[in-house]
């Protein structure tokens, strides 16, 4: 379920790329509005994530700002899907499993912190974090009037709420 759900959260930001690849101008809102770093940075997050395996870590710290990602749509959506396809070799085994998590923690200066998690627990964290950037993108984008469809951006819980409350509608 978590591989499945994490998968459909970079699917959103896959749909982001797509309709701009489709837009006149979806190359230069891309750079110019900061629409890459949003998708480089959830990029990086998803990344760190799948490296955990060769270093039983996940560094949240890892960037690559400045790359081709984030400047050019082709190559993101192509480092996503691939990213995407990784994910499906994550052993259910190995999503309980202790592993540390390395994060910067202060404003005023290099200190990072590390602590102890699981995978699923950095998991879920990637799918609400992969939600949060596309809803901040959406709103980037319809700014430059460009419409992305209604589920991007929702988290899965305001999924559910709204689905019950049509169904509460319809019921009465």
């Amino acid at each position: 379920m978590l591989h499945s759900s994490l998968v459909s959260a970079v699917e959103q930001l896959v749909v982001i790329l797509q309709t701009l690849k489709q837009h006149d101008k979806g190359a230069s809102v891309y750079v110019g509005a900061h629409v890459g770093r949003h998708i480089r940075h959830a990029s990086d997050h998803l990344q760190a994530l799948l490296d955990f395996g060769q270093k039983q870590r996940i560094d949240y710290n890892f960037r690559t700002r400045d790359s081709e990602a984030e400047k050019d749509l082709d190559v993101a959506l192509a480092q996503l899907r691939r990213q995407t396809e990784a994910l499906t070799f994550i052993g259910v085994n190995e999503l309980h499993a202790p592993l540390m998590i390395v994060s910067e923690m202060s404003f005023s200066g290099s200190v990072s912190s590390s602590f102890q998690s699981t995978l699923a627990r950095e998991m879920l964290y990637l799918i609400n974090h992969t939600i949060h950037h596309a809803a901040y993108i959406k709103l980037v984008l319809k700014h430059e009037s460009i419409e992305l469809p209604a589920e991007i951006g929702l988290a899965p819980c305001t999924l559910s709420f709204m689905k019950s409350q049509a169904c509460a509608a319809l019921a009465s």
